[in-house]
């Protein structure tokens, strides 16, 4: 296995070289429409579209109300839920979305290869290539490994 740093563009990422499928990363979490979100919410704007950030959620205008969506790359916030993890340094890793700190904002950026987590959202669909299993969330997978004597998850580019 060989790593490759891809930079990230319009919101799409590579992330480490596992076979010879090239697969770009990126959330997408559908839900139901909720006619309303709470009154707390932030609007952060991306892309021209004017999103709603709650605690850690994220939610997009959708007919009759909104929908809760995977973190838009770029999206910029001043706080993160406490159970956000450090992550590389100074990312951050918070419910299948990673963000980048820079002075009292947090950005959300695409996952980087190597990039090892503790827990996954439960949406993560486990999928097998040849004879390696992975846990896929979104378009971004995900191989099991055993850090410390504890089962966690590192981010990796399936080729």
């Amino acid at each position: 296995m060989s790593l490759n740093h891809v930079s990230s563009t319009g919101g799409w990422s590579l992330v480490r070289r596992v076979s010879s499928v090239v697969v770009l990363s990126a959330s997408l979490i559908a839900s139901s429409i909720t006619p309303a979100v709470a009154a707390t919410a932030v609007i952060v704007s991306v892309a021209n579209t004017q999103y709603r950030y709650n605690q850690g959620v994220w939610y997009a205008p959708a007919s009759g109300g909104y929908t809760v969506v995977a973190a838009p790359v770029g999206g910029v916030v001043t706080t993160l839920p406490p159970q956000a993890t450090v992550v590389n340094n100074n990312n951050y890793y918070y419910g299948g979305s990673y963000y980048e700190k820079s002075g009292s904002e947090y950005k959300v950026v695409a996952p980087q290869a190597g990039t090892v987590v503790e827990q996954l959202p439960e949406s993560g669909e486990e999928v097998s290539l040849g004879d390696q299993k992975y846990v896929k969330f979104g378009e971004t997978y995900y191989q099991p490994i055993e850090q410390d004597g504890k089962q966690k998850y590192e981010v990796v580019e399936v080729k």
